[in-house]
């Protein structure tokens, strides 16, 4: 069974190291907990308690109990209002790295899978992201210092079995949240009008995005600039240079929007000299063949 998850796991993952199991207690998590415990890892486990729900509080004492393992509880204060599962997000996120710093972790690992991959990708694809943003989740990332492992990817949550009495949290199912939405609504939609496989056609889409941006990775690489104030803009094909230009963006932590990257675009292209596009914090100052990038005042 999961063979290819076996074989993941052994050739990134020393049995020795630190890892961290982002565990919350559900069946994808602990499926994978068994498997990683049958191979002879005994990772640290990281349960947050939304306390969405009264019964949270008591469910992570038992997981705590259940398991002869360290296990690192993060309980927040309940949340209400707008974006309530971003705001939910980065609070796990500020969880981990702050416990993958104090334990001086190898690896985090998630037990995100094929039908998990197919919703992010169908939601990228939604919101119009662009066709290098549909990769949604990789097998193997990094984020903020952190190694980021998801050996289930690839593997439909049907293959997922455990043995043991998973938290069945109703929340995952609550439509008023848009990610139950996408898998108890939208997905089976879509697969009553297209017909079953649409998961594994999502995620083919997935990987053929993370292709597609590995390849312009390759090409812009040579005119990736050191210096983020001030570099020459190359001879690329605009779909390169909008990459490269996106590239810039992300590696000072900017988001610029499709119409600003279109307006760079084609101020490069035409070669005028001068112009000025804020995106954030920043300014680039976008002159014939150079950009320069200051703070906004």
């Amino acid at each position: 069974m999961l063979n290819d998850v076996k074989n993941f796991l052994i050739k990134h993952l020393h049995r020795e190291a630190t890892c961290i199991l982002a565990f919350s207690g559900g069946p994808d998590s602990t499926a994978l907990l068994e498997l990683m415990l049958r191979l002879g890892y005994r990772p640290h486990l990281a349960h947050v308690d939304h306390r969405w729900r009264p019964e949270s509080t008591d469910e992570a004492k038992e997981l705590e109990s259940r398991y002869d393992l360290p296990f690192h509880l993060h309980t927040l204060e309940p949340m209400h209002g707008p974006n309530l599962e971003d705001r939910s997000r980065q609070m796990r996120l500020q969880f981990f790295q702050k416990l993958y710093k104090q334990l001086n972790a190898d690896a985090i690992v998630f037990g995100h899978h094929q039908g998990d991959q197919a919703e992010t990708t169908l939601k990228r694809l939604l919101e119009g992201a662009t066709l290098t943003s549909l990769g949604a989740m990789r097998k193997i990332s990094s984020l903020h210092g952190m190694r980021l492992l998801r050996p289930l990817l690839d593997t439909p949550k049907k293959e997922l079995t455990t043995k043991a009495t998973a938290i069945d949290d109703p929340t995952n199912r609550d439509v008023r949240y848009l990610r139950a939405r996408m898998r108890e609504e939208i997905l089976p939609s879509l697969e009553g009008q297209f017909g079953k496989g649409l998961s594994s056609s999502l995620s083919r889409i997935s990987l053929y995005s993370q292709e597609l941006a590995d390849y312009l990775d390759r090409k812009i690489s040579p005119h990736l600039p050191s210096d983020l104030t001030s570099f020459a803009l190359p001879d690329l094909d605009p779909f390169e240079l909008t990459y490269l230009l996106k590239t810039v963006c992300r590696n000072l932590e900017l988001t610029p929007s499709a119409t600003q990257m279109e307006q760079m675009v084609s101020i490069c292209q035409k070669g005028v000299s001068g112009k000025r596009v804020e995106i954030g914090k920043k300014t680039f100052v976008l002159k014939k063949n150079h950009v320069e990038i200051k703070d906004s005042l």
